[in-house]
């Protein structure tokens, strides 16, 4: 279930939050890495999509797998 405490995916202006800006610049370099393209994909879709912030979702992002 996603976690409502985080920001709306676009303000009231029709930009784009701050913590998505700086989380999505985080995420683009994590995945340029060696190795960790999946990883950040999987956090992509966990933080900026689904908007879900519980510790299965990032346990399941991290390590595969299901978040239960």
């Amino acid at each position: 279930m996603p976690n409502d405490t985080l920001e709306p995916q676009t303000t009231a202006d029709g930009g784009v939050p701050v913590v998505d800006q700086i989380l999505g610049t985080f995420l683009t370099k994590v995945e340029a890495e060696d190795g960790l393209k999946d990883i950040g994909g999987r956090l992509r879709v966990a933080l900026l999509e689904t908007r879900d912030d519980s510790e299965a979702a990032l346990r399941a992002a991290m390590f595969g797998g299901t978040a239960e």
